[in-house]
């Protein structure tokens, strides 16, 4: 895993993570850049993420730093403009709320990107959510969809193949604040066979917050 450019912005350490207002700005000419639909937990959940982080790279785990903490909901054919993201921020809020308001994580968990990046096949490695989104928050903008993405996983590392062993467990945390954005993402083959050879480069876009309970509530009043 090699650092391509400090964050800014989102408090990621390495790697692009710039916030644009086309996550495809970050990437410009790359043909197997990936476009995604993420959810981004608030700093506050994001700490512990980063501090696992750190534990699984110094325990070996050369993909830990090439994801960023956000949880990836579906690979998209084209970026979501700022209404469609609203909308899915509400209709997960109202889902969220039939949970007990938060989410909440549980065991670690994988989730292998559809394609191929650099010819590889990427996993993303992290801890699951407590939560089914439903496919139908997904429905108004099913035509900009690839696939929906499952389980729900915070990622924290990337890997090629199978998993490396006496990987440290996560953390067990909460949280009730996230926001969606469009986030641009691909790989950069370096000049070995294995992950830790690799670049990888994402970008953020513009953060939709899923609104308050109390703001839902007056919007349903009204």
């Amino acid at each position: 895993m090699k650092t391509i450019q400090k964050c800014q912005g989102q408090n990621y350490p390495g790697h692009c993570c710039q916030e644009h207002s086309c996550p495809g700005q970050c990437c410009p000419g790359q043909p197997d850049n990936l476009t995604l639909l993420v959810l981004v937990p608030h700093r506050d959940a994001r700490l512990p993420l980063r501090n696992w982080s750190e534990t699984l790279f110094t325990s070996g785990f050369s993909g830990a730093w090439s994801f960023p903490w956000v949880i990836p909901l579906a690979l998209l054919k084209n970026t979501l403009t700022d209404d469609e993201l609203k909308t899915i921020a509400y209709g997960i809020r109202q889902e969220i709320d039939k949970n007990g308001g938060k989410f909440r994580t549980g065991l670690p968990a994988s989730i292998a990107l559809p394609g191929e990046q650099g010819n590889k096949t990427i996993s993303i490695y992290g801890t699951v959510l407590d939560f089914t989104f439903n496919s139908c928050l997904f429905d108004h903008v099913k035509e900009k969809i690839m696939a929906v993405l499952q389980p729900p996983v915070i990622g924290a590392a990337v890997y090629y193949g199978s998993l490396p062993d006496n990987i440290p467990p996560p953390p067990q945390i909460s949280f009730r604040s996230a926001a969606l954005a469009n986030m641009g993402f691909y790989s950069i083959s370096g000049s070995g066979n294995g992950i830790g050879s690799d670049f990888f480069k994402w970008c953020i876009g513009k953060l939709f917050w899923l609104p308050k309970t109390k703001t839902l509530t007056n919007n349903i009043r009204e």
